[in-house]
């Protein structure tokens, strides 16, 4: 829109979480002193979750003074999620043969060896399907000189809202109902970053992050745990080969980085650390880039005490600007 203005539209994911099943590895057990039906009984899950919440955002930003420059954005959040939690369930006959059923477990008993198996097998399967609508607005301002630059953004979601769809397959009989909820609060983000350009073409980052927990209905939740308030601290530094020659390219871009982050829950702060490395490019007069980023992480796991986590994740990101849209006369 000039050199001084820039209108901006993308879509990124926010929240999502590609397919992941999570299956017991052992049966777990039900007394008969326990199980309503006064036998003991055997059962197992087996977990799928898969989809999320994707962001689609407008942008605008102007330059306010030679060194002044700010901008604000408004997104939709909107996407879909399944989880699918099937639950097996059997009797358990104990004697003295394997011969019938599922072995289960095999153990001693006063000298004599004794097989649980299981039997008449029945399987429970629970889907929900949810659907996620929301928005948010953030600006920022940004104070920029000749080796120092200098970026404040704040950022307000408001209530999200979760259709879900419950379907309830028991044997040959299934149960449907649907029901929508919102978040009760808002939820906010501040973050600080700060830049010095050692020279024309390279420099070092720091940046400061602050977030309170996502805005979601609490019986959205996966596993019942509730999002996370995030704090945390990114260092960094670049270099960028320039081509001085007239061509397709004009930059590329090297990047890397390292960040600790806080993740509060509820019931503790567990520490996420990693580090990131990227290559970029820009062509076409720096109106369009591709930049591809690596991030390599360990961070504490809620679920073993004292043990991490260890992720590896691959970004690719894809920016044009207004000369795609520009028509060429011929003279």
């Amino acid at each position: 829109m000039g050199n001084k203005k820039v209108i901006g539209l993308g879509l990124k994911p926010t929240y999502r979480i590609n397919k992941l099943t999570v299956t017991d590895e052992e049966f777990q057990f039900i007394g008969a002193d326990e199980s309503i039906t006064g036998t003991p009984i055997a059962y197992k899950n087996t977990y799928t979750i898969d989809g999320g919440i994707s962001e689609m955002f407008l942008e605008y930003s102007r330059k306010l003074t030679p060194h002044f420059s700010g901008g604000i954005k408004y997104s939709l959040l909107f996407g879909n999620q399944i989880l699918k939690d099937e639950l097996y369930t059997y009797d358990v006959v104990i004697d003295t043969s394997s011969s019938f059923g599922l072995l289960i477990k095999e153990f001693e008993d006063n000298g004599d060896t004794l097989y649980a198996t299981a039997v008449n097998g029945v399987m429970t399967e629970v889907n929900k399907y949810r659907n996620f609508s929301g928005s948010s607005i953030s600006a920022e301002g940004r104070y920029s000189s000749e080796k120092h630059e200098l970026v404040l953004n704040v950022s307000i979601n408001g209530k999200t809202k979760v259709e879900t769809t419950n379907q309830i397959t028991v044997g040959n009989s299934t149960s449907t109902n649907i029901f929508e909820n919102s978040a009760t609060n808002l939820s906010s983000a501040i973050g600080l970053g700060y830049r010095y350009k050692i020279s024309n073409n390279s420099g070092i980052t720091v940046e400061l992050h602050n977030k309170s927990p996502f805005n979601i209905p609490e019986n959205a939740a996966i596993f019942d745990i509730m999002p996370p308030a995030e704090s945390s601290i990114h260092f960094g530094s670049y270099y960028q080969f320039r081509n001085s020659k007239i061509g397709y390219w004009n930059n590329l871009n090297i990047r890397g980085g390292a960040y600790v982050k806080n993740l509060d829950f509820t019931d503790g702060i567990f520490r996420d650390v990693g580090a990131t490395v990227g290559l970029g490019i820009e062509y076409l007069g720096n109106t369009q880039s591709v930049d591809l980023a690596l991030r390599l992480g360990k961070k504490e796991s809620r679920l073993l005490i004292g043990e991490y986590e260890e992720y590896i994740s691959f970004h690719i990101g894809i920016t044009t600007g207004e000369k795609w849209f520009m028509k060429r006369r011929r003279k």
